[in-house]
């Protein structure tokens, strides 16, 4: 129920073919500080490194009785940056069940807030990007630094969410990876990323109804940005 076209598949295809190639020219023995939030980074890290996508809706207010209802925009956002939602929501002329040209205060992000997200400065050509929670346990040498959104305290607390938060880390935001991505995931993830798996924990392929793997593991999620 998600909507991708060709120019989503070749933007993936070419930030994954940037990452790579800083990835290969990164020096294998380079130590990096894992509180920074730019600099040089290791190949263990960039090896972590995958696009990612982040779910919205377009949400257009109906006029119920002389008045228009719709949602409260994100006081976080709306304040500080509006999206270009042409970039990923204008419909083609053909497809009448979708809205036309909608603006980006009409966009409602789906399981992912701002509140569990971090910024980084990633080495060039790639720049500034946005992080969403990742594993809640991985080694120390591949932890990539970052400065999370709240840190100045604008959500009104200073501790940032756990990495599992449902509700923050997209994991309806689906993911898309190339044969190598899939092959290099089932290295890293502890239980494998494709069956058969390595620990009895996903017991019959993970098809065992008493294991609390749900659609919600599977389509990739808790799977791979859970565990992995």
């Amino acid at each position: 129920d998600m909507r991708f076209d060709a120019g989503t598949i070749r933007y993936y295809l070419e930030l994954s073919a940037e990452i790579d190639r800083l990835r290969l020219a990164a020096a294998p023995d380079r130590t990096t500080d894992p509180a920074a939030i730019d600099g040089p980074m290791s190949a263990r890290q960039l090896r972590r490194v995958v696009p990612g996508f982040i779910r919205v809706e377009v949400v257009r207010g109906r006029v119920l009785d002389g008045v228009k209802t719709g949602l409260v925009p994100d006081r976080e956002v709306a304040t500080n940056w509006v999206p270009d939602a042409t970039r990923c929501c204008s419909a083609p002329l053909w497809d009448t069940r979708l809205p036309r040209d909608p603006v980006g205060s009409e966009l409602m992000t789906w399981e992912c807030r701002i509140h569990g997200m971090s910024v980084r400065l990633f080495p060039d050509p790639i720049g500034w990007a946005a992080m969403i929670p990742g594993p809640r346990q991985m080694p120390k040498e591949e932890v990539i630094g970052s400065r999370w959104a709240g840190a100045s305290g604008a959500f009104g607390f200073d501790k940032k969410p756990g990495e599992r938060e449902p509700q923050l880390f997209a994991q309806q935001g689906g993911w898309m990876a190339t044969r190598e991505q899939v092959l290099h995931f089932d290295e890293a993830c502890p239980e494998g990323f494709l069956p058969p798996f390595k620990k009895d924990k996903l017991r019959k392929h993970g098809m065992d109804p008493s294991q609390p793997h749900n659609v919600e593991f599977w389509s990739g999620g808790y799977q791979l940005f859970g565990t992995c």
